[in-house]
């Protein structure tokens, strides 16, 4: 095998000796794959369908050198039959995500001859832009303490506590909870600074957290370092924002209802939505855009406002259960009451 200096294939020539028998067909088949620009997650098989090659099964070998193989597939099957007029066809056969100069594809049985194999790119999904939100710090109830209210249960992926003050180093606890009342859980801790050197400022990067769904933060300065004073520090929050796949039904615009916390949970899975659903399909659909977000009275919102996060229903089986004290605490005075009046009847009958 002869190949030009990019690596691809030029000449393939057959060293047997001339009086060695020559096979009737390839033994197998060399596939130039140097110029691929990314991995390979797929390929698609034709071959010569005739009696006894209906059903195949292909092994697939990959090389960088054409010196050293690796199996990538081995006795993968293949089908095609076609009776009366219909079709049914299994061509594919899946590599994962291969990266490689050179294929060598062999198949079974004897009679089984290649005739053409198409690539399928692996999908290179680039992740969605983190969106980056800052927020003022109030003052908690301890020394050093610092409250942020996000305004939302945001996904939050990474934080960054912004000091007020030029050439600071502070360390925090940084806490989370899901209520304005609950209690605080410790995420992590770290350090933070904002430098200044050679006249270009510094400020310590953001910390990476996993996903924290939470609203409310707090800071707590660690009670060795010195106070920031008057210079409160911001919380700087990143997050990806959530992905909708929807069926289009009728004509555009759509509509999107959020922040009914009393609405029914209706989510599918993607593969349920997508027919014949492959791996991130649902990153070739069309992309929406947001338009204007426009707020629309519920009925109920005033009750909402009164009652804050407080469900109704727990509002409803407190006060049934108060009334039901209520209730009981009037049974037994009235009780009480006619017991009372009975051992005065008697003590005046005993006395007359």
């Amino acid at each position: 095998v002869r190949s030009n200096s990019d690596g691809t294939i030029v000449s393939v020539q057959d060293r047997s000796t001339r009086g060695a028998p020559r096979p009737r067909r390839p033994a197998a088949w060399l596939l130039d794959a140097s110029q691929l620009k990314g991995p390979v997650r797929r390929l698609t098989v034709d071959w010569e369908v005739g009696p006894g090659t209906e059903d195949a099964r292909v092994s697939v070998e990959a090389s960088d050198d054409l010196k050293y193989w690796r199996t990538v597939a081995s006795r993968a099957p293949l089908l095609r039959v076609e009776h009366a007029g219909l079709q049914l066809s299994q061509r594919k056969v899946d590599v994962g995500s291969l990266r490689a100069k050179y294929l060598r594809i062999t198949g079974e049985p004897a009679a089984f001859v290649l005739r053409s194999v198409e690539a399928e790119p692996e999908l290179v999904v680039t992740p969605v832009p983190r969106l980056v939100l800052a927020v003022a710090a109030a003052a908690g109830a301890k020394p050093g303490e610092y409250l942020f209210d996000l305004g939302a249960r945001l996904p939050v992926e990474a934080v960054r506590v912004r000091l007020g003050a030029p050439n600071s180093v502070a360390p925090f606890a940084i806490a989370t909870r899901e209520s304005e009342s609950g209690e605080w859980r410790r995420v992590t801790g770290a350090t933070f600074y904002r430098l200044t050197r050679d006249g270009a400022e510094l400020e310590s990067p953001a910390v990476e957290l996993g996903v924290r769904w939470a609203r409310y933060w707090s800071i707590q300065l660690d009670s060795r370092a010195p106070s920031l004073g008057s210079a409160a520090p911001s919380l700087e929050v990143q997050w990806r924002p959530a992905q909708l796949v929807f069926v289009a039904r009728g004509e555009a615009p759509f509509a999107l209802a959020f922040g009914n916390p009393d609405a029914k949970r209706s989510l599918l899975a993607v593969s349920e939505l997508i027919p014949g659903y492959e791996r991130r399909a649902e990153l070739k659909l069309p992309e929406a855009r947001l338009g204007e977000v426009v707020s629309v009275a519920r009925s109920g919102d005033a009750l909402r406002q009164v009652l804050g996060d407080t469900s109704p229903r727990k509002l409803v089986l407190w006060a049934i259960l108060v009334l039901g004290v209520v209730a009981l605490g009037w049974m037994a005075w009235r009780l009480r009451r006619q017991m009372g009046d009975g051992k005065t009847e008697g003590e005046r009958a005993a006395g007359g």
